[in-house]
């Protein structure tokens, strides 16, 4: 009998909340298209039921048609054990 893990990734970006579809070392990858300018972001990454939140600085923004998005990471990742500190008030969980 095999295992599925489940996977949901996402970006914040203000109040905007993008699904990705692939997430690489420096880059993800958009479901959708969408016009950012250079900003800060968080990538949530959840895993079954383990959340990360990892801090990002977007250089070139998300430009529609692009396929990878480059990201540098800010920080080390919060896990969601650890005490919170956002970037960002959510509104509500995923």
């Amino acid at each position: 009998m095999g295992y599925s893990a489940y996977v949901e990734m996402h970006v914040r970006v203000g109040d905007k909340l993008l699904q990705a579809g692939q997430l690489g070392p420096e880059w993800f990858i958009l479901r959708d298209d969408a016009a950012i300018e250079p900003c800060y972001a968080e990538i949530r990454m959840r895993v079954d039921d383990h959340t990360e939140h990892i801090p990002v600085y977007l250089p070139n923004g998300i430009q529609p048609g692009v396929t990878k998005t480059r990201y540098v990471k800010l920080d080390q990742p919060r896990i969601e054990d650890r005490p919170r500190q956002r970037l960002f008030n959510w509104a509500s969980d995923f």
